[in-house]
């Protein structure tokens, strides 16, 4: 095993880390409960099937 393999991997391994510590994190309710969230249930999904003319 070479010194490539053994920085970038340990890199990998700790980008693993960090993005799992980071994930357990909730944002807070005034985040969550905008009023100009996006409302991805609303989107008709078939609309974006269609082809334009």
């Amino acid at each position: 095993m070479g010194l490539n393999e053994l920085i970038f991997g340990g890199m990998a391994v700790l980008g693993i880390v960090v993005f799992m510590f980071v994930g357990r994190f909730r944002a807070n309710r005034s985040q969550r409960d905008r009023a100009d969230r996006l409302k991805w249930t609303a989107v008709d999904k078939g609309h974006s099937a269609q082809k334009k003319p």
